[in-house]
């Protein structure tokens, strides 16, 4: 698929590299949360709004609780694109937003904002007593230390984040 796709062979070496998949999905899953949230923020209906004359019990099912923004943003910010993606897999990766998506979600994961899944997944991993499988390996003590600072500032973080929205 060289002459056929070059975007995306462009993309696949990087992301089959070592455990880049599984941080591309970590820093990925970061992006959809921050496009969700920000377009339900720019979508969310004005207090007092009605739609189309209907009774106030379906413009409370509707917009109080948010439920029509919950469906627009499945059905044109997410459902479109994972259609697409499992039937096109390679048309789907193949131009340059997508290779720019990849470096922003490698970037995300890099920054140590999301590192706190690492911690639990190796919370998962003791208690099932099932190894975590890597393509890499070992650590090093200096990246050792870099991980788990990052590890600490991710659950400071998130901490944070919880006592601030209790």
């Amino acid at each position: 698929y060289a002459e056929s796709h070059p975007r995306a062979l462009l993309r696949a070496p990087l992301a089959h590299n070592g455990d880049n998949m599984e941080r591309f999905i970590v820093g990925r899953q970061y992006l959809v949360v921050l496009v969700i949230t920000v377009i339900n923020l720019m979508g969310s209906a004005v207090k007092g709004a009605t739609v189309l004359g209907l009774p106030q019990v379906m413009n409370d099912i509707f917009l109080g609780n948010g439920l029509a923004m919950i469906l627009t943003t499945i059905m044109v910010g997410q459902l479109t694109a994972q259609v697409n993606a499992a039937n096109c897999m390679l048309d789907f990766i193949n131009n340059y937003f997508m290779l720019f998506t990849s470096y922003v979600s490698y970037g995300i994961e890099f920054s140590g904002l999301l590192h706190c899944v690492y911690l639990v997944q190796m919370i998962f991993s003791k208690i099932t007593g099932k190894p975590i499988e890597s393509n890499e390996p070992p650590r090093n003590a200096a990246q050792n230390l870099f991980f788990w600072a990052r590890v600490i500032m991710s659950v400071a973080i998130l901490c944070f984040a919880c006592v601030l929205s209790l």
